[in-house]
């Protein structure tokens, strides 16, 4: 095989691959659409509790399994 052969053949993987790739992720998409609230408010909360998470894992001295306890008793749950 030939360099352009070669250069052709990675070419149209290349072109193959774009299509699948949108195909896959709007096949992701669709699955994952009935839970958009859930994993939105998840996001959420994960964002707005991750500094207190740091703080008391500071002053915990760096006791992540205490910390994030801790941190979840502090956002209401359990």
């Amino acid at each position: 095989m030939n360099p352009s052969n070669e250069q052709a053949s990675a070419a149209s993987k290349n072109r193959a691959l774009l299509p699948l790739l949108v195909l896959v992720t709007l096949a992701l998409g669709w699955i994952l659409l009935p839970f958009y609230g859930a994993i939105m408010w998840g996001a959420i909360i994960a964002l707005l509790f991750a500094p207190v998470y740091r703080l008391l894992l500071v002053r915990l001295k760096g006791r992540p399994t205490l910390a994030a306890a801790a941190a979840r008793r502090r956002a209401g749950a359990g």
